[in-house]
């Protein structure tokens, strides 16, 4: 079972994608067969270490004037990649949140805290995370 949160702000939408330490070879197949996932060891950015829950994301989406169509195209696609039955729960976080949660019938939740339980969860290490948006930039 996997948890599904949407971020959208007001430029861009982006959905993560994060399961259970047994679903990292499930996660790495549809990470490398789908172009719709971003895969963050081919830019040199820093994937979760091996004990942490895998990851998987999408690229930033621009939202274009309608944050509602933007978010239903992107989750659509994302659940036509993802095995049926996979997502156990789903979150959504950021400016535009409130809005799509509603949409949706899902839970909202504060970006911030969202965002220091990931990093907590995956990279334990790190004591500082700088969090910029389109509005907070």
């Amino acid at each position: 079972m996997a948890t599904l949160g949407i971020d959208i702000g007001c430029i861009s939408v982006k959905i993560a994608v994060v399961g259970r330490p047994e679903d990292r070879d499930l996660f790495k197949e549809l990470a490398s067969s789908s172009p719709l996932f971003y895969v963050p060891e081919a830019d040199e950015r820093v994937f979760p270490a091996e004990s942490a829950p895998p990851v998987l994301a999408t690229a930033y989406r621009r939202i274009k004037g309608s944050p509602s169509g933007a978010t239903r195209e992107l989750l659509a696609q994302v659940l036509e990649a993802l095995p049926d039955g996979l997502v156990a729960g789903v979150r959504v976080t950021g400016s535009g949140g409130k809005l799509i949660c509603q949409l949706l019938d899902v839970p909202y939740e504060n970006e911030f805290k969202a965002i220091a339980r990931a990093s907590g969860e995956m990279h334990p290490d790190i004591s500082t995370v700088f969090e910029m948006g389109g509005e907070s930039s």
